[in-house]
């Protein structure tokens, strides 16, 4: 299904919240949004993983929202909720951490729009998709060409390699950023918090998309060259 056809399916999510003043245009949720944050319910951010996890407001039969801490295979058996290619409503950008996005579509986007247009950018300069924005390879500018020659397909087919080795890990790197928030706004040791209180502290606490960027570029460059990129990107 596709992110528009997303956006009008759970409740909470409808239109007028999509329009309300402090919503991003990709439906995320602005941390300053006030009353926006209330179509959260009772959703929380889990101390554990990282993940989001509990009952999904505006979905029927108390469809409940599964964390990373869950076993794989549990979570694989689980019926697809209806309307969704994959049983999850709302995801944070797995760069800050600091917004919630829409998910369940093969077409959701792992980033901000902050976040995103730094990663875009970054791909831009690279020539290549270094960071993806989502799952699926189309997104991505991520194609297998099959009329441009052995030499055109072989270049294709190490890029989408890189772009496959790449999704295994950032969802688990946007994991680690929420368990750091959460260390860095309530400190170690802390419980799971609602979601929607997370968001308003978050906002409140200094942390921020640029320094959240800076440290995603460490994971994957060298020291020198993350001021360099960064300054690129901004």
């Amino acid at each position: 299904m596709s992110e528009r056809e997303l956006h009008g399916v759970i409740g909470p999510r409808g239109p007028s919240a999509g329009d309300a003043p402090g919503s991003g245009p990709g439906g995320g949720a602005s941390r300053s949004s006030g009353t926006q944050l209330d179509r959260f319910g009772d959703l929380l951010v889990c101390r554990t993983c990282g993940d989001i996890k509990g009952p999904v407001p505006g979905l029927a039969n108390g469809v409940c929202e599964l964390c990373d801490c869950v076993p794989v295979d549990e979570r694989r058996a689980a019926p697809t909720w209806e309307r969704f290619d994959f049983n999850s409503a709302f995801q944070l950008c797995v760069c800050c951490g600091l917004e919630a996005l829409p998910s369940g579509s093969r077409w959701s986007v792992w980033f901000c729009d902050s976040c995103r247009r730094r990663v875009r950018k970054l791909n831009d300069l690279a020539g290549r998709c270094v960071v993806p924005i989502g799952r699926h390879s189309l997104m991505n500018g991520v194609t297998v060409s099959t009329d441009r020659g052995d030499a055109a397909l072989t270049a294709s087919c190490d890029q989408l390699i890189s772009f496959l080795q790449s999704t295994k890990g950032i969802s688990a790197w946007g994991r680690g950023v929420v368990r750091s928030n959460l260390d860095a706004i309530y400190g170690p040791g802390s419980g799971d918090v609602r979601l929607a209180r997370y968001l308003v502290d978050a906002d409140r606490s200094g942390l921020n998309e640029e320094a959240a960027f800076r440290n995603l570029l460490r994971s994957a460059l060298a020291a020198e060259e993350v001021d360099q990129w960064v300054r690129l990107c901004g």
